[in-house]
């Protein structure tokens, strides 16, 4: 398996590894979005400056998995806003197909102003965004080496602490990101009736 660096063409691959991965990302906003929405989310996000995703590619050179997060989410957050238009364009087709979802994009757009969250994520400083491995490729400790690989790439680039939210319905990721040294730091709802743990990793 080889470790690098995601590119702005690997958005498609990226976008593909998110959907597969909806089992385990209970409920998942993003995934009922859609195809269409969550490949345009990747192309956004891999031009912004502080996003590093980190993913795993097989001897056939196809991408199985990835680690991605920011160095600074505010700046993240800011740069989504700045694209916002052609991030809802993108969504049309999912919202046609679930207009429920339309109350989550609204409430999205709300949330702002608390200290640590904005009632759905955290808002500053570094962060773990998505972490997924295509099933068949998860043997032999390649996930947890992935996970190690981008830790040590954000480490390397002075990221300070970094922090991820997990909701409590998937214990298993919050399992895994405990044994692998993330503290949880806060348990929060969300503004569409989750609970949601904030955890973190040390800076070393």
């Amino acid at each position: 398996m080889i470790y690098r660096l995601a590119k702005p063409n690997d958005a498609e691959s990226l976008a593909l590894i998110y959907l597969s991965c909806s089992d385990d990302l209970i409920a998942s906003f993003m995934c009922r979005l859609g195809k269409r929405w969550l490949i345009s989310y990747h192309r956004v996000v891999l031009n912004e400056p502080h996003f590093v995703a980190v993913c795993a590619e097989n001897e056939q050179g196809r991408v199985v998995g990835y680690v991605s997060g920011t160095l600074d989410n505010a700046a993240q957050l800011g740069w989504l806003r700045q694209h916002r238009l052609a991030l809802a364009i993108s969504a049309i087709p999912g919202l046609l197909r679930r207009p429920t979802l339309l109350p989550g994009v609204l409430a999205r757009q709300k949330g702002a102003g608390k200290s640590a969250h904005n009632g759905f994520v955290v808002t500053a400083g570094a962060r773990i965004e998505f972490f997924g491995v295509y099933k068949e490729a998860r043997i032999g400790g390649e996930a947890i080496a992935l996970l190690l690989t981008w830790l040590a790439v954000m480490r390397e680039l002075g990221s300070g602490p970094i922090r991820l939210e997990v909701d409590t319905a998937n214990s298993r990721s919050a399992e895994l990101h405990g044994a692998m040294g993330a503290k949880v730091l806060e348990t929060f709802t969300t503004l569409d009736k989750k609970e949601r743990q904030i955890m973190e990793y040390p800076a070393n």
